[in-house]
């Protein structure tokens, strides 16, 4: 057990790691976006995130407008999957549309195990509008099935 638990420790710390060196003023990011500024509330998040992955623990990423909440969950995306998890990101306004037409077809059930599956699911532009009521039980659906079986990230 002890081996299992430092095991996804070094993992967490790696990733976090990784995720922190790809916001870096200096890192590959900023080589390819002259205009890249490292914000402390990136890196932040990017541990939180990191360590939320590795427990399958869930997290809320909130931060104000332009502090990079969808930069750093696609970040954190593409580091979880060099480290072999699946990962699905997805605009919550889409998922929601692919659900209610699984309403409409009778397909909704293998639609939803689509977004119950991934290791780490990230919903970007979570809560723009109020929901409707079918919106919200698919929403509440999606949350309780993920619950202790993936990390999910909303921004």
């Amino acid at each position: 057990m002890t081996a299992v638990v430092d095991t996804a420790t070094q993992q967490a710390r790696a990733l976090a790691r990784a995720t922190a060196e790809a916001l870096s003023a200096h890192g590959p990011v900023a080589a390819q976006d002259p205009a890249f500024i490292e914000r402390d509330a990136q890196q932040a998040m990017a541990a939180a995130v990191a360590q939320a992955i590795e427990r399958r623990e869930p997290l809320v990423a909130e931060a104000g407008t332009g502090v990079g909440k969808t930069f750093v969950a696609q970040a954190l995306g593409v580091q979880a999957c060099r480290a072999g998890r699946r990962v699905l990101f997805t605009k919550t306004s889409a998922l929601l549309a692919d659900l209610a037409g699984g309403r409409a077809d009778a397909t909704w059930q293998g639609r939803l195990r689509r977004y119950v599956g991934p290791d780490l699911l990230i919903l970007d532009d979570f809560a723009l509008r109020e929901y409707t009521a079918p919106q919200a039980e698919d929403l509440y659906e999606l949350v309780s099935r993920r619950y202790r079986h993936g990390s999910t990230i909303v921004e």
